[in-house]
């Protein structure tokens, strides 16, 4: 009898285990059959908003259900990325952000949610420079200049940061370069540049794509890339790794995501779903305008990625700290 219980009790364990799978991938099979949302923790303008409601129209036109933006602001970007921590486990409320996700792991011990534990990445999805623009009203025309300010006049350099990469980018050049320079935050990067090109801001540190436009104009300067090498974008500015400080690395890469008990079946299937829409022709067009170079890796890829990123910034953030 003992037997024939054991027996009984396996088989209907695997037929439990069975059901859920099914019910997974029945659920990815008919998805969606309502609108999803996707959650920016950034004020609407910004490079994650405008590729976020380049996901929403492209997602759209490929599932028949309307795929809404919402912009939810505050805290570095925490109260959008809770929301979505918070979310059902059903797929249809999803994140966009950027490495800034990575970055507050490494820099931000009371968070309302773990990054490692509480989202699901599904596709690390593009990547970037960024560089260091001032405004006109600055009487600086490179590094040199610049860090030749800040250094004799302290304090008097101010740069604009909206999301937690761009608030550490302002932090390590401030460390490694040994400059008082004092950061302003704010809730998105076009109100930075407003306020640069209006004098109340110096400068900030943004991406190439936010800048090139203003640069070309002759209305904001730019003085150096944040990339270990010059780059490709705009191979005449020095990098921070050459002009400011060896081992300056830091990339801006964008990323959607979900809550982390998402079925692996959905998850699967929405990152095979984001991959097809980067493919689309107004999603290369797009990424073409904002300079963003497309990555689309399977979802074991993007948690392998994503885990190196979690332990390069941890990396990042400590040695910047041995060096105050």
């Amino acid at each position: 009898m003992k037997t024939t219980l054991t027996g009984m009790t396996t088989a209907l364990a695997s037929t439990a285990i069975g059901l859920v799978l099914a019910s997974t991938a029945v659920l990815a099979q008919n998805f969606p059959t309502r609108p999803v949302r996707i959650i920016v923790p950034t004020a609407p303008g910004g490079g994650t908003d405008v590729a976020a409601r380049g996901f929403a129209k492209a997602l759209t036109g490929r599932w028949g259900q309307s795929v809404i933006v919402e912009n939810r602001t505050g805290a570095n970007g925490s109260i959008g990325v809770s929301v979505v921590a918070k979310a059902d486990a059903d797929g249809y409320t999803l994140g966009a952000t950027t490495s800034g996700f990575a970055i507050s792991a490494a820099t931000e011990k009371d968070l309302p949610y773990n990054p490692r534990r509480d989202l699901a990445p599904l596709s690390l999805f593009g990547d970037q420079p960024l560089v260091l623009i001032v405004g006109n009203h600055v009487p600086v025309n490179n590094v040199q200049e610049f860090l030749q300010l800040a250094r004799a006049k302290p304090g008097t350099i101010t740069l604009g940061s909206s999301d937690p990469s761009t608030v550490l980018a302002n932090d390590i050049l401030k460390r490694l370069a040994k400059i008082d320079i004092q950061n302003i935050d704010y809730k998105g990067t076009g109100q930075i540049m407003t306020d640069v090109l209006g004098g109340n801001v110096s400068g900030m540190i943004t991406s190439f794509a936010a800048a090139r436009p203003q640069i070309a104009a002759g209305k904001i300067k730019g003085l150096a890339v944040t990339t270990a090498a010059r780059s490709a974008l705009a191979p005449d500015l020095p990098s921070f790794n050459e002009s400011i400080a060896p081992g300056y690395d830091v990339t801006s890469w964008y990323l959607l995501y979900g809550p982390s008990a998402l079925p692996k079946d959905l998850q699967t299937f929405l990152n095979r779903e984001i991959i097809a829409a980067i493919q689309s022709p107004d999603m290369t067009e797009l990424f073409g305008r904002m300079l963003v170079r497309p990555i689309m890796e399977p979802l074991d890829k993007v948690q392998e990625r994503l885990t190196r990123e979690f332990n390069n910034w941890e990396s990042i953030v400590k040695a910047a700290a041995a060096r105050q």
